[in-house]
């Protein structure tokens, strides 16, 4: 499971499209065994970076 912002990168800096990828699930198994079971997937994608 990737969550990926378009704004995320910029090409004109010399990055690609792989610099917008924001978070990335262990697996898309976890990731939707998480969320059969009631929990909040999103917790850890949208914290905030400490």
């Amino acid at each position: 499971m990737l969550l990926w912002d378009a704004d995320g990168w910029e090409p004109d800096w010399g990055q690609d499209p792989h610099d917008g990828l924001r978070y990335a699930a262990p697996s898309l198994r976890q990731w939707l065994w998480t969320w059969a079971d009631g929990g909040n997937v999103w917790d850890e994608a949208l914290a905030q970076p400490e």
